[in-house]
């Protein structure tokens, strides 16, 4: 999967990233009759499951599974103020309002 990160959404990674880290796409079903996906975007250690996408000095990481719940070739992350990151394929819009969060236990 091709993932670009537009310059604004550039910038509010690099100045707000731990040193070391990698910010991982991560998409998990959520929800009871009605699933549907939740993406967030988290800081992780490198090394773990998932392929790892060098921008610009940048790491990002998608594990298959989020991959496969993406579901197209091309991911895009933009920011915006007063809308937070999205997460954009060439179909659709899979998440807005998204912030950066510390990694999860």
């Amino acid at each position: 999967m091709h993932i670009e990160v537009t310059k604004t959404a550039r910038e509010k990674i690099k100045d707000a990233a731990p040193a070391g880290s990698v910010l991982r796409v991560n998409g998990e079903l959520a929800g009871g009759c009605g699933m549907n996906v939740e993406y967030s975007l988290v800081w992780d250690e490198p090394g773990r499951a998932g392929r790892i996408t060098e921008q610009d000095g940048l790491s990002i990481a998608v594990d298959p599974e989020t991959e496969q719940f993406i579901g197209a070739s091309a991911l895009k992350i933009d920011y915006a103020e007063r809308q937070g990151f999205k997460l954009i394929t060439p179909g659709e819009i899979l998440a807005y309002g998204l912030t950066l969060r510390e990694r999860w236990g």
